[in-house]
């Protein structure tokens, strides 16, 4: 029940975030970016908590290795809505 409001709100996010990616609206690319930003953060925040109290070595290690695959995925995703940027923003054809 803690959870509710928290997934609802993803939910609600990513419902607009799709729709608004199908109809290639501007506001969906500005909104990418706060997404992508916000879920760069969670991740840096699953990342850094825990390495900074790691107490293995072995741990320590799969934490980089996840930071690192983290930073690749987000890194391929970054450079993929900046090369659609265009489908985004560009104007609407008058008649």
């Amino acid at each position: 029940m803690q959870l509710l409001l928290p997934v609802l709100a993803f939910s609600t996010i990513c419902f607009l975030m799709a729709y608004g990616t199908q109809k290639r609206t501007r506001w969906a690319w500005y909104g990418g970016w706060v997404f992508g930003f916000l879920a760069a953060g969670a991740i840096l925040s699953l990342v850094v908590d825990p390495l900074l109290s790691g107490q293995t070595i072995l741990g320590t290690v799969c934490l980089i290795v996840f930071g690192v695959g983290c930073a690749c995925v987000w890194t391929f995703w970054a450079r993929f809505w900046i090369r659609n940027r265009n489908d985004f923003l560009r104007k609407k054809a008058q008649k």
